[in-house]
């Protein structure tokens, strides 16, 4: 039995990339392959100015990192954005 894989929209990041000293506490709109998106607790470890890549755990159970467009990240507490990414 092979492992489960979350299928994802995957993002290329473009420009520098910082690595966050400590990992900050997010809520990111995971986008999956089909168009869907929800809201998961995560962590930032890493961005440029248009992505950041987010640390998260997937409905398996399993630990994952996805790079998402910066707009659809929001430190804990500051609420997320309802809508997904424009298509």
């Amino acid at each position: 039995m092979s492992p489960t894989v979350p299928r994802l929209r995957q993002i290329i990041p473009s420009g520098p990339v910082v690595r966050a000293g400590v990992p900050v506490p997010v809520v990111a709109l995971i986008t999956w392959h089909d168009g869907r998106c929800t809201p998961e607790d995560a962590q930032a470890v890493a961005w440029t100015s248009e992505h950041v890549l987010v640390a998260w755990t997937t409905p398996w159970g399993a630990p994952h990192e996805v790079w998402i467009p910066a707009g659809h990240v929001q430190r804990r507490g500051g609420g997320v954005r309802a809508e997904g990414p424009s298509t």
